[in-house]
């Protein structure tokens, strides 16, 4: 098994402004996810995520091997059961700690309420 990747609601933030072109996999429902969610962000819920959902994500995206992708959630448990899911994969999988809970709103992130 990997080692566990994750990544601090504050240090996501700051990683968001310098790049909002990231990998973004909200795991969230799509009812949650059409509420509010992060620019940019694609709604892959946990109980879809699934290999080939990932396979077909990354090659409509053309994301490269070595390019992380980034799971969130609201509190940061799903992100957690996704990127376990995922442990397998190619590409570098990172957790949003406290996930959309742990982001305060005023740190540059940027939503999108609606769907996408």
């Amino acid at each position: 098994m990997k080692e566990s990747n994750k990544i601090s609601a504050e240090s996501f933030s700051r990683t968001y402004q310098d790049n909002q072109n990231l990998v973004l996999i909200d795991v969230r429902s799509p009812v949650e996810f059409e509420s509010k969610h992060i620019k940019g962000s694609f709604n892959i819920p946990i109980d879809d995520l699934s290999v080939n959902s990932m396979k077909e994500l990354i090659k409509r995206k053309k994301i490269k091997t070595n390019e992380e992708i980034y799971f969130i959630c609201k509190s940061g448990m799903r992100a957690k059961l996704a990127q376990q899911k995922m442990e397998d994969s190619k590409h570098p999988i990172v957790c949003v700690d406290k996930g959309l809970d742990g982001i305060d709103s005023g740190e540059g992130i940027e939503y999108n309420y609606g769907s996408r």
